[in-house]
């Protein structure tokens, strides 16, 4: 039986942040501001801006490319392409 404690790891804080924010990035059209407006927030209640969260969200938005694949949508690619282009951004 697996527990919640069976990838427990030290990571850096940014790495938690911007995993979430991926996750509300489907590589719809309009999903662009979304990651962003998430990570906002998220700051806003952490109280700072930790080192390295473009970084890691630029990191995390290409692993989300797997989901449209997963559940068949029809729009895979263009969701690919999109999500591609949010990290992209991300940096600049």
């Amino acid at each position: 039986m697996l527990t919640g404690l069976d990838r427990i790891c030290r990571a850096p804080a940014a790495y938690d942040l911007a995993t979430y924010a991926a996750h509300f990035a489907f590589g719809r059209p309009g999903d662009g501001p979304m990651p962003g407006a998430v990570v906002d927030s998220l700051v806003a209640g952490y109280d700072h801006r930790p080192a390295g969260l473009r970084w890691h969200l630029a990191g995390q938005l290409p692993r989300r490319t797997a989901v449209p694949f997963r559940f068949q949508d029809d729009q895979w690619p263009a969701a690919t392409a999109e999500l591609l282009r949010l990290a992209a951004a991300v940096l600049r």
